[in-house]
């Protein structure tokens, strides 16, 4: 099977809407307590992300959000005054009944939460099917637990079975409640308090909306709480992690260092001498690195350096181990093989350049188990950073706070690739740096489809640097129905050096799923279907085996990138064969949702378009920066980056 059938018009495909966003509004609560419920819950399937009342009126969140919850208080109305029903709000109206009317969840958390929705579905609240309430519970300040009868009509997945009630702690004296619910047909009671319904669900076309009259997350959780809470979310119809699966990670604070030959890392550790103080402790701007400069002494006396629960031990060195001679055996990281890495990066190398000895990308290795994000452990600890060498890569093999372009986070579960490397990028270079994320979302795309055999195996590129495939779904084994689904993304961050050497120091961070499904599908899975469609038996990747053709193709294109003069002209033949959006036709809503055809990248990296008019191209050139916009495939539509 040819990619001319796998890649059919893009106007007349039918392309997978993927709403992997939870999001969370809070009107006047503190998060951090519900966030880690929420993540501890989602963190394999949704990326949870807290927004503000700008975020939530204005950017474009609606087709990329399973859930919206809005958290607020029984006491008084506090958004809602300062929401004005401009335009603007006409136009987040219709946006937000579109949302629940496609299959969009809306899960309400006291007052603030229930005005908001009848203010913008005021329509279809003409009669005031309810209203909403507070009981006085009594006049005391002190949190007291309410027994709720529960519907179990409503909660078919509760573990292990509905009971009839349930203590749920409860704040402010009060509970709200929904009244005038008598012979009401569209709305379910969930929960009653004294005969009071304290929860309500109901549907709006293909969108569902909880409204809760309490905070079910309020204070530490207890097992039937969090089974109660589970029950709520399984209404939308949400994946959630496995009961026996919810494990709140424990950050590694043992990372380990290697080098492909000895000498590179003996240089290494002679530019971050002078930074160390007496404990062998670097005290940089965001983490504290101590140095470990004998394995062995790390092998003797591990107890020393066993992880510990991150959320309380934030200030603790993180300790860097080095290892000279011999890189770390898997029995100490069994979850990253650093001598099959090493091993597939000479042979990509070998391939490629025929050795590669003068080759950077990638022959120093940093590696923890579980990290809050390699992207920041590097960004944020310049004075560390900058003294550690052009081309060595961070390897996670997992991150709890992953970050992308904007306020999105990555979600990085097991089976997914994260790394971050450092490159050094001369200030007064032809190439200019916004090509960099260009070369490395492409890099990963080459890896893959220009090893022999692989040529078809279907991974593009969605301006201006997520990584897609083409795909059917993950639970279903027939290629009948191909989709675009998102598998990886690029962030580069850059400061600029104010030293001698007037340079851009770069951490250029990927993220791509490898081999798990959740929570959109993965290279191998692909990889699977491909073979059965074909009828050929392609190996699957090993993240060893991937990260070093990754990085081998990077650097071949990086200095390229530098040293041709042209900047990314060589390279728009092949970015172009690999994009999505040739002769597509998309409206611009960052300019009055003009129609245009996009034509390409120009010189700076800008994405240039042709506006239209019936259905005529016109003369006006409109260029927009990767940095501040966001392509949405499943619209058409070029939209403000959230």
């Amino acid at each position: 099977m040819k990619s001319s059938k796998f890649f059919k018009n893009l106007q007349s495909r039918h392309i997978k809407n993927m709403r992997t966003k939870i999001l969370v509004y809070s009107s006047n609560i503190t998060l951090n307590h519900h966030f880690s419920i929420l993540n501890s819950m989602f963190n394999t399937f949704y990326d949870v992300i807290q927004i503000d009342l700008n975020n939530l009126l204005n950017d474009p969140w609606f087709d990329t959000t399973s859930c919206l919850i809005f958290l607020s208080s029984n006491n008084n109305l506090n958004c809602l005054n300062n929401l004005n029903y401009n335009q603007k709000s006409v136009q987040f109206e219709k946006n937000f009944k579109d949302y629940l009317k496609f299959g969009g969840n809306y899960f309400g958390i006291g007052f603030d939460a229930c005005q908001f929705l009848q203010k913008n579905l005021s329509t279809q609240f003409q009669n005031d099917i309810f209203n909403y309430k507070n009981l006085i519970l009594n006049d005391q300040n002190d949190k007291i637990e309410l027994p709720l009868k529960l519907n179990r009509k409503f909660l078919l997945n509760y573990f292990p079975s509905v009971p009839n009630q349930i203590k749920i702690p409860c704040d402010n004296n009060a509970i709200g409640y929904f009244d005038n619910l008598i012979n009401n047909n569209i709305i379910n009671s969930v929960s009653t308090y004294n005969n009071c319904s304290t929860i309500i669900q109901y549907n709006i076309d293909k969108g569902k909306i909880l409204l809760c009259g309490f905070d079910p997350f309020l204070n530490n959780i207890h097992i039937e709480q969090n089974h109660f809470i589970r029950s709520l979310f399984s209404i939308f119809g949400l994946n959630l992690v496995k009961q026996n699966e919810i494990l709140i990670p424990k950050l590694s604070y043992t990372l380990h260092l290697t080098s492909i030959r000895p000498a590179l890392t003996s240089i290494l550790l002679n530019n971050i001498n002078n930074l160390m103080d007496s404990d062998n402790i670097i005290r940089a701007s965001n983490d504290s690195f101590k140095i470990i400069e004998n394995s062995n002494s790390f092998h003797n006396n591990q107890d020393l350096y066993t992880n510990v629960d991150y959320n309380n031990n934030i200030d603790i060195p993180k300790s860097i181990v080095i290892y000279h001679d011999q890189p770390p055996p898997s029995s100490i990281t069994p979850f990253f093989n650093f001598k099959d890495f090493l091993n597939h990066l000479s042979e990509e190398r070998n391939i490629k350049h025929g050795g590669g000895n003068n080759m950077e990308f990638g022959s120093t290795v940093l590696y923890g188990e579980v990290v809050s994000s390699t992207q920041t452990l590097l960004d944020k600890n310049f004075k560390f950073t900058k003294n550690l060498p052009t081309g060595l890569v961070f390897v996670a093999t997992q991150q709890i706070q992953g970050r992308g372009r904007g306020s999105n986070s990555w979600i990085s579960p097991p089976g997914c690739l994260q790394f971050s490397i450092i490159l050094r990028h001369p200030s007064n270079s032809s190439s200019p740096v916004v090509f960099i994320q260009y070369l490395l979302s492409l890099a990963v795309v080459e890896a893959v489809r220009t090893k022999k055999g692989y040529e078809d195996i279907p991974l593009r590129l969605k301006w201006p640097n997520d990584i897609y495939v083409e795909s059917s779904s993950p639970n279903d084994e027939s290629v009948k129905s191909p989709k675009i689904i998102k598998i990886g993304g690029v962030i580069v961050n850059s400061q600029y050096t104010q030293d001698e050497l007037d340079e851009f120091l770069l951490i250029a961070g990927c993220g791509v799923n490898v081999s798990n499904l959740a929570p959109t599908t993965a290279i191998n899975h692909i990889i699977s279907l491909y073979n059965h469609a074909n009828n050929t038996q392609l190996e699957e990747f090993s993240q060893e085996q991937l990260l070093a053709a990754i990085l081998v193709k990077f650097e071949s294109f990086y200095s390229d990138f530098c040293r041709n003069g042209y900047g990314f002209e060589p390279f728009l033949d092949i970015y172009y064969e690999r994009w999505l959006h040739t002769d597509q036709v998309v409206n611009l809503e960052t300019h009055d949702n003009q129609k245009a055809h996009i034509i390409g990248i120009n010189e700076f990296g800008y994405l240039k378009a042709s506006t239209i008019s019936d259905g005529v191209n016109l003369e006006e050139i409109i260029t927009l920066e990767p940095g501040g916009n966001s392509f949405d495939m499943m619209k058409g539509m070029i939209t403000r980056k959230l």
